[in-house]
């Protein structure tokens, strides 16, 4: 067998038809041995499922100041996880469905570091982020 990768020689300036029907032979011998090695399409997993999680971040980047979900469609029946990150001082971060849910404590979530909660939107967009310091870090873990 020959090795799976040669180099065809380019064509000679009047090729006769035996140096065209080598090439070609040539071309159809390496496209058999390609097929031979059994390559298979991408699979997104071994049960060939869509896409089964997703994670997105918002970073509370002031406090006292309200931050907004990205602009993400979530289908019908996908949970969203948030997750307050872990951060070296133990920040008291806050989650709510309008940016006035996270100014009031009757209606929002608190959580600190390592905190999840889980809960379903239609989008990203619908949740708000709050935090009572600087540079807070949320995940919003996608899955079905």
């Amino acid at each position: 067998m020959q090795p799976l990768v040669q180099y065809a020689q380019p064509y000679p300036q009047r090729a006769s038809l035996d140096d065209l029907l080598a090439q070609w032979k040539l071309a159809n011998e390496l496209l058999a041995q390609i097929k031979a090695i059994g390559i298979q399409k991408p699979r997104r997993s071994d049960s060939e499922a869509v896409q089964q999680f997703l994670v997105r971040g918002v970073e509370v980047v002031t406090a006292g100041q309200v931050y907004r979900g990205p602009d993400l469609p979530i289908p019908e029946g996908w949970t969203v996880t948030i997750r307050q990150r872990n951060h070296a001082g133990s920040p008291v971060g806050y989650v709510g469905g309008s940016s006035g849910d996270v100014g009031n404590p009757l209606t929002r979530v608190e959580m600190g570091d390592g905190d999840t909660i889980e809960t379903t939107v239609s989008n990203l967009k619908n949740l708000y982020f709050g935090s009572d310091t600087n540079a807070t870090f949320f995940e919003m873990i996608v899955e079905l």
